[in-house]
């Protein structure tokens, strides 16, 4: 809570910042009284300090000094936040009745505030307003009882009025404020009046997820021409719904821009315009004709701004989308070598400029050298093998190659080969060469495969570097490799509760018998926090190559160590086939299938059901006779209303009926027995006379395509449905592809829109035809 308090206070100190443009306190003096606060919120004695700032709300209140009024408003917020309950909902009421009352100024800084507050309530209560219906109530409704949609509106709204009078507030200079600002001349120079500061709070929310809930039918429409230079963005008219949360955040970025360009800010303008490029670059789609098309205006604002230092900022934003330009498939140039010639000319015109210093990062990453090595881990002996290499500015790679004893390096000993890393490299070395790589001067990642040495039989650790004393300062990257004849797969046997193992010849993938093997369970100790090696016995495959390793009930291992031998060949193999200690006797399992005659019914007709009762073990299943099964009909509470017994006959089936009530409440009813249940519905339905058939799509549509939709109507008794009137309605539904490892995480669905409607009437033989 005290973390949440002091975000309170600073809120408060920066709007008291801009509500002191009005001038210093009429009458009284406040610091003693703002000390004792201070002094109590040091001990943290919130209760003390709210009873003072209670006396200034009451001072300032009766001396008109309005300054003073918010300032204690927003410390008495502060303050309640660290014990009161629903702290944020009684804010909101304190804030909206002052509003009410407060001068223009400080009626629109309130509203602000006001949109901060709406969304840290939203926030808060995000599950809870998330599950509520769509409310169709357009007019006053209680904030708890708010939907997510109604929400939005309200946040906007109140961003909205904050900023409803720009010509008033970008006559008001934060620079004014110097002295009293905690941030430096710089982020003035970027926000220089208070329209700036609450026109970029609003772009904020605009810009944010939960601003685009409202679902209009004609949002502004979003392509590469709203990256246009300044002076065309200017010129432009904007069609649509005015609520879409886009279209509000353009048309701001319209009156920044103007307003900068019209009071000469430069460094404002800028800020503002890589917002803009930034923000329409968000709203369309991922590849690389739009990222070029976002590169482009960002070159022609550099090209604008060369001469000023605010260029390096520009160069910064430029060439990080050049690098990111350079990872796609489809780039003709190298975009790596552009943003470092982009960050160069800026820091030679600018070397100490804001942002130098991320120019120079740039350079850097550019030129970082980056490698690795892809080796299969088993390897025939005595025959050359190849490695996949990627690389970017390395000219040249060395390798060394030493060979490890398995006493020294056993799987067993598990992260052992990374903490005796530079023991093996103090090993003399079996082999070691260098390799040349082409194209390393243009800092892109390359891609090659190259022939390594043959090496006998043996457990290896392979070395790569870029240096040739292979030092710890450079990257250092290894591999350990076997050289073997031998392949050896397992597999859990649940059924024997054994691991079964077989032994082939890695070259044909022949069984390979008479091969030694020694099992060493692995298992992790709470207790000691290791993992625990247990040998488990040795063995010997048989003719086929097989062997099988029975696992005792009570024994818990997460895993396994193979060492096999035959001769002067010697493997090691980890499984992770896991043995919980606690062995699941699988029982049959009875289910009894229900089915009946209909879905829906009418009150008081006759339901027939038939039931079918399966035993099931495992993958098995066989219909059970001579099965009692007690069959009930719940209403839509839930409550019995009638029961029947019957017992499965030879075929494992079961049949009866049920007569539901002439009066009871509507709904689902359900017929259910101790191992199965199916729901039906009761209605007061009518008989339809006729039904709607679409006819089958043939082909699948694409955005913007005409789509033509083609049916008849046709009556129950035969008769042609001719002459008859059509209404039909098209709607558009969202849907958000969330892979199944998000189950966390889901979007908020909007409402389906409306995207055509309209009336016609069916053909001679009922047939219709609709186009949108």
């Amino acid at each position: 809570m005290k973390k949440q308090w002091v975000s309170w206070v600073s809120i408060s100190m920066l709007v008291l910042l801009l509500v002191s443009w009005q001038g210093q306190p009429k009458t009284g003096n406040y610091d003693n009284l703002w000390k004792r606060v201070r002094q109590y919120s040091q001990k943290d004695l919130p209760r003390s300090a709210l009873k003072t700032v209670e006396l200034i709300y009451t001072k300032a209140k009766t001396e008109g000094n309005e300054s003073q009024v918010i300032k204690s408003l927003l410390y008495r917020i502060s303050l309640q936040s660290t014990f009161q309950e629903d702290f944020r909902l009684k804010s909101i009421r304190i804030f909206e009745k002052e509003r009410q009352t407060a001068p223009p100024v400080e009626k629109q800084l309130l509203g602000s505030l006001l949109g901060q507050l709406y969304q840290g309530y939203y926030d808060d209560h995000f599950n809870e307003i998330l599950n509520r219906k769509t409310s169709a109530i357009t007019g006053d409704i209680a904030l708890e009882m708010m939907d997510a949609q109604q929400w939005s509106r309200k946040i906007t709204q109140a961003y909205l009025a904050s900023v409803s009078s720009p010509d008033v507030l970008s006559k008001i200079h934060l620079s004014d404020f110097s002295a009293i600002l905690q941030n430096d001349s710089s982020a003035l120079a970027l926000w220089p009046t208070l329209y700036d500061l609450l026109a970029n709070r609003a772009i904020g929310y605009f810009s944010s997820g939960d601003a685009r809930l409202i679902v209009v039918k004609n949002p502004v429409a979003v392509d590469t021409s709203l990256f246009a230079p300044v002076n065309d963005f200017l010129k432009m008219n904007f069609s649509g719904d005015s609520i879409a949360s886009t279209g509000k955040v353009i048309i701001l970025f319209q009156h920044l821009l103007r307003l900068h360009k019209e009071q000469n800010y430069p460094e404002a303008l800028v800020d503002v315009d890589l917002k803009r490029l930034a923000f329409v670059k968000s709203r369309l789609p991922e590849n690389f004709a739009n990222g070029l098309a976002y590169a482009h205006a960002l070159e022609e604002l550099l090209q604008k701004f060369q001469n000023q230092e605010i260029s390096v900022r520009i160069a910064d934003r430029l060439a990080r989308e050049y690098r990111s330009l350079s990872s796609h498939n489809k780039s003709p140039a190298n975009y790596l070598i552009k943003a470092e010639e982009t960050c160069r000319k800026a820091l030679k015109a600018f070397p100490a400029a804001p942002f130098a210093n991320n120019c120079k990062n740039t350079i850097t990453q550019i030129y970082k050298p980056a490698f690795r090595m892809k080796l299969q881990q088993a390897l025939l002996p005595d025959k050359p093998f190849l490695s996949l290499v990627t690389y970017k500015n390395s000219a040249k790679l060395f390798f060394r190659v030493v060979k490890i004893s398995p006493d020294i390096e056993n799987p067993s000993s598990g992260g052992n080969l990374k903490r005796q890393m530079k023991k093996f490299l103090q090993k003399p070395a079996f082999k070691k060469w260098g390799q040349s790589f082409p194209f390393a001067d243009d800092h892109r990642m390359h891609t090659a495969e190259i022939a390594m040495p043959a090496l006998p039989l043996g457990a290896y650790v392979i070395f790569v570097s870029d240096n040739p004393r292979f030092s710890k300062e450079r990257t250092v990257l290894y591999q350990q490799i076997q050289v073997t004849r031998l392949t050896l797969l397992s597999k859990k046997n649940n059924n024997a509760q054994a691991l079964d193992i077989y032994l082939l010849d890695r070259a044909d993938g022949t069984p390979v018998s008479g091969v030694a093997v020694k099992v060493f369970g692995r298992s992790y100790d709470y207790r000691a926090r290791e993992q625990q090696i247990t040998p488990l016995g040795n063995y010997s495959s048989d003719a086929n190559g097989f062997l099988q390793v029975p696992i005792e009930d009570n024994r818990d291992f997460n895993g396994f160590i193979l060492e096999a031998v035959k001769g002067k060949d010697t493997t090691y193999v980890n499984t992770f086939a896991r043995f919980s200690g606690l062995v699941y006797r699988e029982k049959p399992v009875l289910h009894t299938y229900l089915f009946t005659d209909r879905a829906i019914y009418r009150p008081g007709q006759t339901v027939y059901f038939k039931g079918v009762v399966v035993e099931s073990k495992g993958n098995n299943a066989r219909v059970k006779a001579g099965v009692k099964q007690v069959v009930q009909l719940l209403n839509a509470q839930y409550k019995k209303l009638d029961e029947q017994q019957f017992v499965s006959d030879v075929s494992g089936s079961i049949s009866g009926l049920f007569v539901l009530p002439d009066v009871a409440l509507n709904g689902r009813f359900m017929i259910k027995t101790a191992t199965g249940m199916v729901n039906i519905r009761m209605e007061n339905y009518k008989r339809p006379a006729f039904h709607v058939i679409f006819d089958t799509l043939k082909k699948a549509f694409a955005l913007n395509d005409v789509v033509t939709l083609t049916g008849k109507v046709a009556y129950y008794f035969g008769g042609m449905a001719d002459s008859l009137q059509v209404k039909y309605t098209v709607k558009r539904e969202s849907y958000f592809p969330v892979p199944v490892y998000y189950r966390d995480w889901y979007p908020g669905q909007p409402d389906n829109v409306e995207v055509a409607g309209g009336t016609l009437r069916t053909d001679s033989v009922g047939r219709f035809q609709i186009t949108f």
